[in-house]
């Protein structure tokens, strides 16, 4: 898995292979965490989700445009963590057409616990998203080349 040709050309198909081999061995070391905490059944999407919301209070318009995720996944992630008592759903009390999701004191330790058990060095992490960010850029910027070219 050199990532790149016999002509030293690399492939960002690559990178994508390797993040979704990457995922599901995440999904594997937290699944005892999730066991315990009476979730094993819960897709990894949903706990990728669950951390997004870790930091805060967020608008949903907001998780749609900030994490990428189609309007009725979000609808769906949601719905999930709140029938297991992750999260809460109410309305933004600045804005009451606008609901927020806030996670529960049940979500919040889960999410801890995650956070706990998948820490590491801060300048691994740190190149680590730095290459997930080149990816993300790249495919954005190829998306739109696409969009503009058809």
């Amino acid at each position: 898995m050199s990532g790149s040709d016999r002509r030293g050309k690399g492939h960002w198909a690559d990178v994508a292979v390797a993040s979704h081999r990457a995922l599901r061995h995440f999904d594997d070391f937290i699944h005892p965490l999730l066991k315990q905490a009476g979730l094993g059944n819960m897709a990894v999407s949903n706990v990728i989700f669950l951390l997004s919301l870790d930091k805060g209070p967020k608008r949903v318009v907001d998780l749609i445009r900030d994490e990428n995720i189609a309007g009725s996944n979000v609808s769906y992630a949601i719905a999930s963590l709140v029938d297991c008592e992750l999260a809460v759903r109410e309305s933004d009390p600045k804005d009451k057409r606008v609901r927020v999701v806030t996670l529960t004191e049940r979500g919040q330790n889960l999410a801890a616990s995650i956070r706990r058990a998948t820490s590491g060095d801060a300048g691994q992490i740190g190149a680590a998203l730095k290459g997930v960010t080149h990816f993300e850029n790249h495919c954005s910027t190829g998306m739109r080349r696409l969009a503009h070219a058809g």
